[in-house]
């Protein structure tokens, strides 16, 4: 799952997703660098604790949520609630943010998110929130 959401006004998810096996699943921010500096996106996102020694090391700004995923009884089987800070990964594209992580059976399931305030600061990146798990 890869869907969009916004920081500003504070956006909100509700989708279905099926789970097609049992493993651990990722859920995490993605933010497009489009043309943005890396020093900027730093600040913005987060050094990922990579900082030379004495220098500061910005952990970005911190995105307050709190989600959940239900199984086809509605019964909540993996919730969470933080505030997100620092970034987890870096590619050409994208800067990554960890949110959470679960592992449940195979099946259908509705994952539900929300932002918990408005977050200006970050409203002119395009925003998306990825759930994945990764191959060996």
């Amino acid at each position: 799952m890869s869907t969009p959401i916004n920081l500003a006004p504070r956006g909100t998810i509700e989708q279905n997703i099926h789970i097609e096996g049992r493993k651990h699943y990722t859920v995490e921010f993605q933010f497009s660098r489009d043309g943005v500096s890396f020093e900027k996106l730093k600040e913005l996102i987060g050094a990922m604790h990579i900082c030379q020694i004495g220098a500061p090391c910005p952990r970005g700004v911190e995105i307050p949520v709190r989600w959940s995923l239900q199984n086809e009884s509605s019964k909540i089987v993996a919730s969470g609630e933080v505030v997100t800070t620092d970034s987890s990964g870096w590619s050409v594209a994208e800067v990554s943010r960890l949110i959470g992580g679960f592992t449940v059976d195979p099946g259908r399931y509705m994952f539900k998110m929300e932002v918990l305030k408005d977050i200006p600061e970050l409203a002119f990146l395009k925003t998306r929130v990825t759930i994945y798990h990764r191959s060996k």
